[in-house]
């Protein structure tokens, strides 16, 4: 859905700049100005302790309270009642108080938290089964710790284009990720954008964040969240046939021959095989699979449905993702084949001679399968 990074190496590799690669995939969107915000991510979950460290003194704040200086120095945060404890390396409990606890360093020096590097200031909130660890961060510093982990920074030699396209579809989309409740608005992974913090910076990533500094994907004067993947194989999908909902104009199937240059594009180098009794296991039906039947597609040809029937008669009909996770595909862009006999007992099954199967085996073996 939305922009395949593939794509817009692709198209940037052909002399596109970054608003006519983002015109492309994110159709009647527009690339405006946007004010400065600050995001909040969630870079340790539900933690029973949050190792946090600073190379200069930190100011610390409890709910409710007012700030105290500590000096540079490794500590920990714990829960403590409904509340949390802040305790020195040793593990001697320095304050307790009420959630949550607010820690920032002087100064531009890093904060380390739970071993990452980070911008910005700490929040630990009490939640149930522990901490959760939020980096309360401005949204270019974000950008610059979220662009070389959600692309390669090496694009930016040869491709800067790419880079500025990322750079803003990733904006757009943490801004549009924002929340008016809970105490976080984004992951730090693959479940909003993988972020890195300070670690994951590079300079140039750092270029594409600075030169589009301020600047994100609007429709009807909001800012969109602009949705990217790897690679495309060649057609995005529109919106509604992923996570469903209703049609958006700017998250439509578009076609992207750019996408050429991904290594996935055309072919899996692994597409997976599974026996008749796996595929029984794995989808749920209780018995050995005689047969697999497409049911419907979207707009690409990801597959949205699809029926799973067994040996013995038992149906059922899955989602397109949940054959996906089940069978451990890189997409829902998929065609099934069958390779040698049918399973014993699978309504039609014609029992063929040991030449035939030879036969069948290298007619399989030479196929192309159109797969991504």
């Amino acid at each position: 859905v939305g922009m395949s990074q593939y794509g817009a190496r692709g198209a940037a590799l052909q002399g596109w700049d970054a608003e006519r690669i983002l015109g492309h995939y994110y159709r009647g969107a527009a690339v405006a100005s946007v004010p400065p915000a600050t995001l909040r991510v969630r870079v340790v979950e539900a933690a029973r302790a949050i190792p946090l460290a600073s190379p200069v003194p930190m100011a610390v704040t409890f709910a409710g309270g007012a700030p105290a200086t500590v000096p540079a120095g490794a500590y920990v945060v714990r829960r403590a009642g409904a509340g949390v404890a802040l305790a020195d390396g040793s593990g001697a409990v320095l304050a307790i108080g009420g959630t949550p606890l607010g820690a920032t360093a002087t100064g531009d020096a890093p904060l380390r938290v739970a071993g990452t590097r980070l911008r910005g200031a700490l929040q630990a909130h009490a939640v149930p089964g522990g901490l959760d660890g939020v980096n309360v961060v401005g949204q270019e510093d974000y950008l610059r710790g979220v662009l070389p982990r959600e692309v390669p920074a090496s694009w930016g030699e040869r491709t800067p284009a790419a880079l500025d396209a990322q750079a803003i579809a990733a904006r757009s989309y943490a801004l549009a990720s924002r929340r008016a409740s809970g105490h976080f608005d984004l992951h730090a992974d693959v479940r909003s954008q993988v972020y890195g913090g300070r670690d994951g910076e590079d300079p140039r990533t750092d270029a594409a964040v600075a030169r589009t500094r301020g600047r994100a994907l609007t429709f009807a004067g909001r800012v969109v969240p602009a949705h990217c993947s790897s690679s495309s194989g060649g057609r995005t999908e529109s919106v509604e046939y992923v996570w469903g909902g209703d049609p958006v104009p700017y998250l439509r199937s578009v076609p992207d021959p750019f996408d050429a240059v991904s290594p996935f594009h055309r072919a899996w180098p692994d597409p997976p095989t599974y026996g008749a009794a796996e595929l029984g296991r794995r989808l749920g039906l209780g018995q050995p699979v005689a047969r697999l039947v497409v049911l419907a597609r979207g707009d690409s040809p990801r597959v949205t449905r699809l029926r799973a029937e067994g040996v013995r008669g038992a149906t059922a009909e899955l989602a397109g993702d949940r054959v996906r996770t089940a069978l451990g595909l890189r997409s829902t862009w998929f065609t099934v084949a069958r390779r040698g006999p049918a399973p014993r007992g699978a309504p039609g099954t014609v029992r063929l001679t040991a030449a035939q199967l030879r036969i069948n085996q290298r007619i399989s073996q030479a196929a192309v399968r159109r797969v991504n």
